[in-house]
Formats: C-alpha cells, structure tokens, sequence
C-alpha cells in the first residue's frame, strides 16, 4: 500500500517571495515587448502581410582604420577611445543583437535607416555578422563632408527592390561662406508591385546650443521639403516615409514651422507624425539627456501611407502601427545602456538611442463588387 506524501506548508515568507519573484517576471516580459503608440490608427481591411521600417542612431560606430580625409583619430587604438579590434567587433555584435532582438519579437525590419555609421566597411561587419546574416541585408551608403566621417545609411533586404538612390547635398549658407551639412540620404524601392520612398536624415546637432545651431536644422529642413517635392513633381502620388535623427523633438522651431507634421491622421496635406503620442519628458522618448527624454528619433510618413487609393486595382501598403523599441536590454536605470561614458566604452552597451520603428500593412483593394 502506498503512502500519501505528507505536505509540509512553505513558510510564509517564501510565499511572498515567490509571489513577488512571479510579479517581476510578469513585469519584465512586458518590458521585453515592443511599445505601440497610444492611439493606434485604426488597421485597415484585407491586411495580407506585413513590413518593419526602423530607424536607430547606432552611436560612433567606427572601425579602427584611419581615415586621413575626416578626423576620426579619438577612434583609433591610440586615440582618447583606445579603440581596438576587440571593441569594434563587440559593438557590431551588440548593434546586431538589437536588429536580431527585434526581428524576434516583431519581424526583421525590410529597411533599416542607420545615422553615425564611418564607411562601407562598418556596414559589410554588421550585415555580415552571424546574428544578421540569415536575413541578407544589403546596405547603401554615401561618403558625406560630417568632419568626424559619420554618415546616414540605409539597410534593406528581399523584397524591397531598389529602383532609386541619390545622396541629396545639403548647404548653410552662414552669410561669410557656404558650409555643407551632412548629406541626405533618398532611397527608392518597390515591394509587392507598390512604390515605397525613404529619406534618411541626420539633422546637426545641438552641440553649440539649441538656438546657436537652430539656423543649421532649418537649413537642413528646407533641404528635406525640397527632396519631398522633387520626388512628388518627377514620381506623381508617391509613398514617402522621412526617418532620422533631427536632434531636436516634434515641438522643435525647424520641424514645425518647415515639415509641419500632424499629431492626429487626418486627410490634411503635410507630414503624420505617428511616434509623438509616446513621447512624454519624464517617462518616455528615443534619447535621454540631463534627466529628460527626447523624441529626436522620428519617422514621419505622408498622406499616401495614411489612405487608401480606390484608384488603385491592386494593393498598396499602408501604415498600422508606430513604436519606441523600449526593450529590457537597452535600458539601464532610467535611463539607456549606452555604448560610451565618456571616452570609456561599455562592452555591454549599444547606443544613447533608442530604435524607432513603424509597421505596414499590405492592403487588398476591393473592387466595386466587394470581391
């Protein structure tokens, strides 16, 4: 005959502490999640499939090579970095387990638009590491005049299918001489028979203070209106996403009063800029500076990318969601687990941005029958 087990009940202390311990599990895997914005646009009808766009700041990624045309000498091993193969080859590990980190929760992003990339050599590391290279990224990039040599680039991978690429020049004229700003990248690309433009951005930085360097972010807001209305006279009704780094928030002076982006998807001409709602000072935004958050990280889409063109006989992409990939790995305190402090660099650590990102969905267009 068997003997029923005698049950000795767990202390009361340990039940708290398992109960606490199932709390922060809970609470941790929420972190985990990607973020969406408060108000979610509405997902339209006859959704088929899907496709990532993300932006991410990648902070200093430079190799250890010297470049005698841009000063990049603090990133040298004898530079203020100490900068090594040993260091390189772990922040690209890093900057790949983000992509990698985010292909997993969501899907892989098609296009990647990437801000503070050296050359053609840190883009061949990254899409060639073992955690990216299942996915094929490809890259296009351009040598710009930035005087520390970091650059705009976008990766993108099947089946976008690039028909267009042009690096747009941007200039500050200072009234003593003409100074060129960081190019503007204009990619073009087709994905299941429609037509998908992006335009990636790294505005200057507010280095010398937000109102000494206001007239350079302007300078390159005009540049990026200029670019929207080109591609518009020579391509017709396009689709166009802007995406970057325009180191100054949604509110900023060059933004507003040049992009004039909506906070609300209305049928209003002009920009919709879906990751505003999730940016909050105190709690939330792409960037952390001096104990506040900032949405300099955006990604604005036209109206093309907002309604749905009965025009069209067959399907067209439209966007579903926007987010701030707030994931547990890239935070630290309250704030994000950057690569750098100082010259000293974090080998566990990835940049002083956060990814943005934006989803769209492939629309099946009905015709007059419903069918």
């Amino acid at each position: 005959m068997k003997h029923k087990p005698k049950i000795i009940p767990a202390p009361g202390w340990l039940v708290v502490f398992t109960v606490w311990m199932a709390f922060l599990a809970c609470r941790n895997s929420t972190k985990d999640e990607p973020s969406f914005t408060g108000r979610e646009i509405p997902v339209p009808e006859n959704v088929s499939d899907t496709l990532g766009v993300m932006f991410y700041n990648v902070e200093n990624l430079f190799d250890t090579i010297d470049d005698p045309r841009h000063n990049d000498n603090d990133f040298l091993p004898a530079g203020a970095f100490l900068w090594d193969g040993v260091k390189y080859k772990q922040k690209i590990r890093n900057l790949a387990r983000v992509i990698e980190r985010f292909a997993r929760r969501r899907e892989a992003p098609v296009l990647i638009g990437l801000a503070e990339v050296e050359n053609d050599r840190v883009l061949r590391d990254l899409t060639g590491d073992s955690l990216l290279r299942p996915y094929q990224y490809r890259f296009i990039h351009y040598e710009s005049p930035d005087f520390r040599g970091i650059d705009v680039a976008l990766l993108y991978r099947p089946p976008f299918k690039v028909f267009y690429r042009k690096p747009v020049k941007v200039y500050y004229d200072t009234g003593r001489r003409r100074r060129r700003l960081r190019d503007i990248l204009v990619v073009g690309g087709r994905v299941r028979g429609d037509t998908l433009f992006v335009v990636v951005n790294h505005w200057p930085s507010q280095r010398k203070g937000s109102r000494r360097s206001e007239p350079e972010r302007e300078a390159a807001a005009r540049a990026l209106a200029r670019t929207a209305d080109a591609l518009r006279n020579k391509f017709g009704r396009v689709k166009i996403l802007i995406m970057g780094d325009f180191n100054e928030n949604p509110d900023g002076k060059a933004v507003q009063n040049i992009l004039h982006p909506h906070r609300k998807r209305t049928d209003a001409r002009g920009w919709y800029a879906p990751l505003t709602h999730q940016w909050n000072p105190r709690r939330t935004g792409s960037a952390r500076f001096h104990g506040r958050w900032n949405l300099f990280d955006q990604i604005f889409v036209n109206r093309s990318l907002l309604a749905l063109d009965s025009t069209d006989r067959g399907g067209q992409w439209l966007l579903l969601k926007a987010g701030i990939f707030r994931d547990r790995i890239l935070l630290q305190g309250r704030g994000i687990h950057r690569s750098f402090h100082g010259t000293e660099f974090d080998p566990e650590g990835f940049s002083d941005h956060l990814p943005v990102y934006v989803l769209l969905g492939y629309v099946e267009n009905r015709d007059k029958d419903g069918k």
